[in-house]
């Protein structure tokens, strides 16, 4: 049906131009409107291509073609995270400076997935940190079922808070054997900042809408590479 619609236009574009006599400008002004029409029929027909590579260096190239063009870098985005590319994509989207098709209560379940564990942390001087992996998977399987953008951070999260459990258990205990206790100095206060900041960024991006990947974090758990949402 767009292909026909493409059509009809440039017949129309052509006839116009030999009856009313367009100069060039004119007529040059039509066919690049008619080229966008069957570029954004090009750019749906990458978005689901089977093959999302194919997908990311369309959108690669065609972002660079027109870096003005937030419509292709919406597509870079999306075909980045199709691939597996998920930290690209998610730079991609900070640039832009929205997330695709994250509702206000999206962001608000976002936000408290992060925001919820850090409170409890403090508010408990830690004895709590377990329970922040038990409620990553409630949000990952009960609100983020149907929420992609509220699942990607449920994943994040849940990845982040068993790697700093290892850091505090695991980590902790060969640290304070291989220095004979001397490198929990500044290996503790080292962990405290690393959970503070990287939770309160997370807070942020996902309060404005946006993917966050936390530092040093094992990723146990990732996205189906199917998803439209990136494992950044």
């Amino acid at each position: 049906m767009r292909h026909i619609v493409t059509s009809l236009c440039l017949g129309s574009t052509l006839v116009l131009s030999a009856c009313g006599g367009q100069d060039t400008a004119e007529l040059d002004a039509a066919f690049k409107a008619v080229n966008v029409i069957d570029e954004s029929g090009l750019n749906d027909i990458m978005l689901n291509s089977p093959d999302p590579n194919e997908a990311v260096r369309y959108f690669e190239r065609a972002s660079a073609e027109n870096p003005d063009r937030v419509d292709l870098r919406r597509g870079y985005a999306k075909s980045l995270v199709r691939a597996g590319k998920a930290t690209q994509a998610n730079s991609i989207w900070g640039q832009i400076g929205e997330s695709p098709e994250a509702t206000d209560e999206d962001r608000q379940w976002a936000l408290w997935t992060h925001l919820a564990p850090l409170l409890a942390t403090v508010i408990t001087s830690g004895t709590l940190v377990p329970l922040a992996i038990g409620w990553a998977l409630y949000v990952l399987y009960v609100p983020g079922k149907q929420r992609p953008f509220v699942a990607d951070h449920a994943r994040e999260m849940l990845n982040f808070a068993i790697s700093y459990l290892i850091y505090w258990t695991v980590g902790v205990g060969l640290v304070a054997l291989l220095s004979f206790g001397l490198g929990l100095l500044l290996f503790i206060p080292f962990l405290v900042v690393l959970g503070l900041v990287g939770t309160i960024m997370a807070s942020i991006a996902a309060a404005k809408g946006r993917y966050y990947r936390y530092p040093m974090t094992i990723r146990f758990v990732n996205a189906p590479e199917t998803t439209d949402h990136p494992r950044a």
